[in-house]
């Protein structure tokens, strides 16, 4: 099996429905005293606006959802045709300090068995993501005060672990870096603060021989107006790696574009894929399509415009973008997406699956809700559900 997936860490986001239907092509306002470089905008197909509403049980009988208890605030990381990884929440008071992941289970689907693969064993630290396939697991360690982060990898025929990336001392992790496992490869990236800047690095490993190499680097330096940016999230797409960059130095930069680029994964010069008012976040994939979170309009990012911003498709080449949930309060975050569905935690009840295939939206009694491949995972809190979608 040839897994290619990216690891997204939790909490919110969600829908409601009824916008516009399709807007025009945009250009970004200049100025016209000097000579500048006028970026141009694709429109967006809004699909919300005809598409009907229904509850989950009308796509999947009560008879196909299987469920697994006692994981409180469990979000699945990752699945597939075996079993799914999830790590598990500490019980305690529900503070920053009193509360964390304190190890990853796996779930075998055909069983429902559970069984704990990695333990935390440093006190307030949390496995806080993971990857695997059949050969390899790949997990991330942090503390809870998340002020750095390791990576792990276990070989799952050996059972041997190793570390394999740790955040320089005298700097501080910036973001989740997204992990991506292809084969024996592991592709991440991520940002750090430096004295220097914000470092950004898209890297690899090869788990099996442990050669490291960085496919590309960014300093955004806090000194410099024009700045190369920070690579705020990345996912794999055949043999690319497609990235976005916050075009700015700032990350309370509330007017800074945004762009998609891809890159070799054998490195080289990168390639423009899609410009953005604001920068896209969460970037996530099936193999040919990005799903991600966006303020795309010219309004800065603020109070009168706040986040969470709607969930956007894009296959690369096309001449429109497709939202596939609204603007406004009720808009999803932390998207998923498979070949027919897109998925995404929601806060408030309402559709939080898109059936692509249909233009249908469905109600899912929960608020972290994944889709990998053909499977649909949720949680309400303490017990984790799944079902096979159809396909």
């Amino acid at each position: 099996m040839n897994v290619k997936s990216v690891a997204i860490s939790l909490l919110t986001g969600l829908i409601l429905l009824g916008l516009n239907g399709c807007s025009m092509a945009q250009t970004a306002p200049t100025n016209n005293s000097e000579s500048v470089h006028v970026e141009s905008y694709l429109p967006v197909r809004n699909l919300t606006s005809n598409a009907k509403v229904y509850p989950l049980s009308s796509l999947v009988p009560h008879s196909q959802i299987h469920s697994i208890s006692d994981f409180p605030n469990g979000v699945v990381e990752y699945g597939d045709n075996a079993g799914f990884y999830v790590p598990v929440w500490n019980q305690g008071p529900a503070s920053h300090t009193n509360i964390g992941r304190v190890g990853l289970y796996f779930v075998n689907k055909s069983t429902g068995s559970s069984n704990e693969i990695v333990k935390e064993s440093r006190d307030q630290w949390q496995v806080e993501q993971a990857v695997a396939d059949d050969d390899w697991l790949v997990w991330q360690d942090s503390p809870n005060d998340d002020s750095t982060y390791e990576l792990w990898c276990e070989n799952l025929k050996t059972h041997q672990t190793e570390r394999i990336y740790a955040v320089p001392q005298q700097s501080q992790r910036g973001n989740q870096p997204s992990l991506v496992l292809d084969g024996d490869i592991l592709y991440w990236s991520n940002f750090i603060t430096t004295n220097n800047g914000i470092l950004s690095q898209i890297c690899s490993v090869n788990l099996r021989t442990g050669n490291k190499n960085v496919l590309l680097e960014l300093l955004a330096r806090r000194t410099e107006t024009a700045s190369p940016g920070i690579i705020v999230s990345s996912v794999l797409m055949k043999d690319k790696i497609y990235y976005s960059v916050f075009n700015t130095n700032n990350l309370a930069d509330v007017n800074a574009s945004g762009t998609i680029y891809s890159i070799s994964v054998n490195g080289g010069t990168p390639s423009k894929v899609l410009s953005l008012y604001h920068v896209a976040d969460q970037l996530a994939t099936d193999g040919i399509s990005l799903a991600f979170t966006t303020n795309y309009k010219q309004e800065p990012n603020g109070p009168n415009n706040p986040a969470p911003f709607p969930v956007y498709v894009y296959t690369p080449g096309e001449k429109t973008i497709q939202q596939v949930t609204p603007t406004g309060p009720d808009a999803g975050e932390f998207p998923s997406i498979s070949s027919r569905y897109v998925a995404w935690f929601g806060r408030r009840g309402g559709p939080q699956l898109y059936d692509r295939k249909t233009n249908t939206y469905y109600l899912v009694p929960g608020l972290n809700v994944r889709v990998f491949e053909d499977t649909l995972f949720w949680s309400d809190g303490n017990s984790i559900f799944w079902s096979k979608l159809p396909s």
